[in-house]
């Protein structure tokens, strides 16, 4: 559940889920649906709510799963983070 009170205009990015529920979305969707669809004032936004141990231990172990590679790039150097290894991008496809 998410510890935050998400801004109004941030409702778009969850079409998917009922309007009453973006209240009680896990930190993570809201990471993913932010850092891949939101913003540059939805990004700092993030940057300010949410701690940035919390957004760099979330971008090193799941990022790599939820982000296109061009989101990983960005957030990682906003992070000032290396781009995560071990896990391929599209885990289906074999090198």
């Amino acid at each position: 559940m998410t510890t935050v009170a998400l801004p109004p205009g941030l409702a778009r990015l969850f079409w998917e889920y009922p309007a009453e529920m973006t209240e009680s979305l896990p930190d993570e969707i809201v990471f993913a649906k932010v850092m891949e669809r939101g913003t540059v004032e939805e990004g700092r936004w993030l940057l300010s709510a949410f701690s940035r141990q919390r957004l760099e231990t979330w971008f090193d172990h799941d990022a790599q799963r939820h982000l296109s590679p061009r989101s990983l790039r960005l957030w990682a150097c906003l992070l000032e983070r290396p781009l995560p290894t071990g896990r391929p991008q599209v885990p289906w496809v074999q090198a």
